[in-house]
């Protein structure tokens, strides 16, 4: 600090730069606190959308739960194409008579 021995104008400048810093830290904190109420306000807004969705997804949930089994009947997927096999005549079970005359009839046409 100023000893006795310096001017009073020097003492004064150092006086002048204290306030400019107590002031700028005052600004610092005021921004810092209205940064800090805009984030509660986010999260409370969050918090608010995140219950929503939960109790839609438990909504969802339940109502899947009422639902019949999909996989119980057929489904639109399983419908074979017309004229389409699923499996080559290599994969038939060759010990029934109907497909070993498939099988043979296939064979002659390549």
């Amino acid at each position: 600090m100023a000893s006795a021995a310096e001017p009073p104008g020097r003492a004064a400048g150092y006086l002048q730069e204290l306030t400019r810093i107590v002031a700028a830290q005052q600004e610092l904190l005021a921004r810092r606190g209205r940064r800090i109420e805009e984030l509660e306000r986010q999260v409370a807004r969050l918090s608010r959308e995140n219950a929503g969705l939960l109790e839609r997804h438990r909504r969802h949930l339940a109502a899947c739960a009422r639902r019949p089994d999909p996989g119980a009947g057929p489904s639109l997927g399983a419908i074979p194409e017309p004229g389409r096999r699923d499996k080559p005549f290599a994969f038939w079970d060759v010990s029934h008579p109907s497909a070993v005359t498939k099988l043979s009839r296939t064979h002659d046409l390549i």
